[in-house]
């Protein structure tokens, strides 16, 4: 499996980035890990990174892992809002629900976005390592 340069975890409980960071940390999957509190930060840290990328400076990350409960702004909120990025900013960018909820609402709601998966928390390895080689597979819980 490749290597990504960077991935954005977006989640508002810092005990979970921080947790999440060393799980992506061990696996050697990213260069560089950044955390967002809110959708919000979010969108403003991939806007001020993916300009870079333009010039290879490649810190717009190229996996989010998107919480769906926020305050500021949720993650359906920040998907909306993600979708209407100039498409330079998105063709690179993959992103994961990672969240509590199990509604099946929200993952049909999640499917609407074009998401790439769908994981239950807490993020585990394997979790994660299912719905990276298992391109199309929802969710792998």
């Amino acid at each position: 499996m490749d290597k990504f340069n960077c991935v954005l975890l977006v989640d508002d409980d810092e005990t979970s980035n921080f947790l999440n960071e060393n799980i992506i940390a061990d696996l050697k999957l990213a260069e560089h890990v950044h955390a967002a509190l809110n959708g919000k930060e979010a969108l403003l840290f991939i806007r001020q990174n993916c300009e870079k990328f333009l010039n290879e400076e490649l810190i717009c990350p190229s996996l989010v892992l998107l919480d769906i409960n926020m305050p500021v702004m949720d993650g359906f909120e920040f998907l909306e809002k993600y979708n209407q990025l100039e498409e330079r900013y998105r063709k690179k960018i993959q992103i994961i629900m990672l969240t509590s909820s199990q509604s099946e609402k929200d993952i049909n709601k999640s499917r609407s976005f074009n998401v790439k998966g769908y994981i239950d928390k807490p993020l585990t390895e394997e979790k994660l390592m299912k719905v990276l080689e298992h391109k199309g597979n929802f969710r792998p819980n």
